[in-house]
């Protein structure tokens, strides 16, 4: 039996790229553990256009809370997955991220530049729903070449 890592997927909000990509790995990937946070949350739970693309994939989208990097014990994980630039730059920003002050840092960090989906107000559903589902495409691609890692 492979060994289980454990691997955090972080972006902006924590309600389209790493939850999607969190709930994308668990459907594919089970016998690893995947959490996913934001930097700067502004709104709680996924994406409402998130879910039919997520649903349509399989994946399983009860449950999911928002949560801040601060919240996560980032010091437990194994890899840390940065999706865009603003994950990126919040952790560029840390010499040491706070939650590893004072304790060995193991993870291995991967940045990923995946646009966020969130797009024009003015935009209906159904031009939405592409957007969405390129970006689940494309971190599914990345989930896949990164299992291969584990």
């Amino acid at each position: 039996m492979l060994p289980v890592a454990r691997i955090l997927f972080v972006c902006t909000g924590n309600t389209c790229r790493s939850p999607m990509a969190e709930r994308l790995a668990r459907l594919h990937y089970p016998q690893h553990h995947w959490e996913s946070a934001g930097v700067r949350i502004w709104r709680s739970g996924l994406s409402p256009w998130a879910v039919p693309v997520l649903v349509q994939m399989g994946a399983e989208t009860g449950g999911f809370v928002s949560r801040q990097i601060e919240d996560a014990a980032l010091e437990s994980f194994d890899h840390v997955v940065l999706i865009g630039d603003q994950a990126q730059e919040w952790w560029g920003g840390h010499s040491c991220p706070p939650s590893f002050a004072g304790k060995s840092a193991r993870a291995t960090v991967h940045r990923w530049d995946v646009p966020d989906p969130l797009t024009d107000d003015g935009m209906t559903d159904a031009q939405r729903h592409p957007i969405y589902a390129a970006t689940a495409a494309e971190l599914l691609r990345r989930i896949h070449e990164l299992a291969l890692t584990l």
